[in-house]
């Protein structure tokens, strides 16, 4: 457990480490983790323009038309690494560059490889962001080119159950389809009466008795 006198010293230390208290002090302590460039996450770092983003992300857009918040952000996620991209590159001629202006005896030949032997660490760490950037740039293009194709396939039509027609009253039902017609029946009542010597007519009814216009008797 501290002491009084201890907790006294560490909060006399603490004021004496506060970091840099001048505005110019705080900038440059504000753009440490922008020294490279590999491991920046803002959008813009120092050289970079926002105009130049703008006009890359608008040549997106057009190109793609993104329809939806989904198409949206996997399309701006592909623009931002990009975008990545594109720094890293300028980055890797910049380390180049500058490891060939610290080698103090050129060796004729062997230029790029003592170059390359000042800054491999710094190389070897950008090749891996590179690589994690394009990776995150293909599947969010995937992703992106997914959705559209989604949207553009027909979707399948919903069928509404038909209405059964009704049958004509002339079709013959089902269950007497065995049955001859009226008509064939007609014709071997015919004939039977014409065996028996009767007459078919004085049997059959009126159009008075069954028709249309036949009136119901009172108390039927």
């Amino acid at each position: 457990m501290s002491t009084p006198a201890q907790i006294a010293a560490n909060q006399l230390n603490s004021q004496l480490s506060t970091g840099p208290t001048s505005d110019p002090g705080k900038a440059r302590s504000a753009t440490n983790a922008l020294k490279s460039g590999i491991h920046a996450e803002a959008l813009f770092i120092p050289g970079e323009s926002p105009d130049a983003f703008a006009e890359l992300r608008d040549y997106y857009y057009v190109t793609y038309l993104p329809a939806g918040p989904e198409q949206l952000f996997h399309l701006n996620k592909a623009i931002r690494h990009d975008w990545l991209i594109q720094r890293f590159q300028r980055l890797e001629e910049q380390i180049w560059a500058l490891a060939a202006s610290r080698i103090e005896v050129p060796v004729p030949q062997l230029e790029l490889a003592q170059a390359f032997h000042q800054e491999n660490a710094n190389l070897m760490r950008l090749h891996r962001r590179m690589t994690y950037s394009e990776k995150a740039y293909d599947r969010a293009m995937e992703a992106f080119h997914r959705l559209q194709a989604a949207q553009a396939a027909p979707q399948p039509q919903q069928t509404t159950a038909q209405t059964p027609q009704l049958a004509s009253f002339r079709t013959t039902p089902s269950h007497v389809s065995g049955l001859p017609s009226l008509d064939g029946l007609e014709a071997r009542v015919r004939a039977e009466c014409a065996a028996r010597n009767l007459d078919f007519d004085s049997f059959a009814p009126s159009p008075d008795e069954f028709g249309p216009g036949r009136k119901e008797e009172p108390g039927i």
